[in-house]
């Protein structure tokens, strides 16, 4: 079977660039706003070891999703000069790698 990474970065070779540049600007976004927000803005502040409190967590993750795409539908259909719908199209790959941080309990342990 032939190597998929290989085969993408031989074929594709731009893509694949860009995606690897991307995914550095989501880290380091990422980064950022745990100096600023901390992990309490993700947690509520709860221990997320708790069932309960994750389940809170995530549902917290998902109106942000919500929140994200209401925007992102209304830039698409206003062309909004306010805001960058590239950060807006970031931080909703964020809150989903996110959400799979906690899943997996490895939310910045």
């Amino acid at each position: 079977m032939e190597d998929p990474v290989k085969y993408c970065e031989e074929n594709y070779p731009e893509t694949v660039a860009e995606f690897k540049k991307l995914q550095e600007e989501m880290y380091i976004l990422l980064c950022k706003k745990q100096m600023d927000y901390g992990i309490e803005n993700i947690t509520l502040g709860k221990d997320i070891s708790k069932p309960q409190n994750k389940t809170l967590s995530l549902t917290g993750i998902w109106f942000r999703m919500n929140d994200k795409m209401q925007r992102i539908i209304n830039l698409i259909n206003n062309k909004a000069y306010n805001e960058s719908i590239e950060d807006s199209w970031i931080d909703l790959a964020n809150y989903s790698l996110i959400s799979l941080l906690i899943s997996k309990n490895k939310w910045f342990k």
